[in-house]
């Protein structure tokens, strides 16, 4: 794992908030994708 104050100058970012923001939408559309697929293998199980 990388610390975002590394980050946020290397992407452009002016304030580390900017990066936090990406961050967060980031893990939260990885943890949906992760449920999804997981409901996706419980659904094929019953197959």
């Amino acid at each position: 794992m990388v610390r975002i104050s590394i980050l946020f100058k290397p992407l452009g970012h002016r304030e580390i908030g900017t990066t936090e923001i990406y961050a967060r939408i980031i893990d939260k559309k990885m943890r949906e994708a992760v449920n999804l697929l997981s409901k996706l293998n419980a659904d094929l199980s019953l197959w």
